[in-house]
């Protein structure tokens, strides 16, 4: 890893997609994913950059780096972060850096803050800054996760496994 050259090049690649880092990680390389985050709204300020942009929040999440990221998250989907900024439902982004949006960044944003598995161990709810939430995600493999959540506190959680399937799961 290293913090070097372009938003490709940098450490948050490693989190997202690679999944090589993750909030268990050294300690170096979770720094090296901070240290990214903040070089990549240094050189492109509120982040209008296009392809690389809704990566960097599923990285920001698999990694518990959310100060500030929801406002962002935010102002971009609402089309007010910048006025030649615009976000449009189907995907595409016109005016940001020339460039469309890579969906997956962006689902995996949200995925990444109720859902984790990163290191072999399933984590719910791992970053997502609100209190209150619910959801019914998939995990790798055929584990379909059900977790409810109030007031910061996890009050449900339902693991489904086909019958067919054999495996350890370890939650968190």
């Amino acid at each position: 890893l290293h913090s070097g050259g372009s938003v490709a090049w940098g450490g948050l690649f490693a989190a997202f997609p690679l999944g090589t880092v993750h909030r268990r990680s050294s300690k170096e390389d979770v720094e090296l994913v901070h240290r990214s985050l903040a070089r990549f709204f240094h050189q492109w300020p509120g982040g209008k950059q296009g392809n690389s942009f809704p990566h960097l929040f599923a990285a920001a999440a698999r990694v518990g780096a959310m100060d500030g990221l929801m406002e962002v998250w935010e102002a971009y989907l609402t089309n007010t972060s910048d006025p030649k900024c615009r976000f449009y439902s189907n995907g595409m982004v016109l005016g940001c850096g020339s460039t469309g949006l890579e969906n997956v960044g962006g689902a995996a944003f949200a995925t990444e803050m109720m859902l984790s598995t990163a290191g072999g161990i399933l984590e719910v709810f791992p970053s997502l800054p609100f209190e209150t939430a619910a959801f019914q995600l998939r995990a790798p493999g055929p584990l379909l996760v059900t977790a409810q959540r109030h007031q910061g506190l996890v009050m449900e959680i339902l693991l489904e496994l086909p019958s067919n399937s054999l495996g350890p799961s370890v939650v968190r």
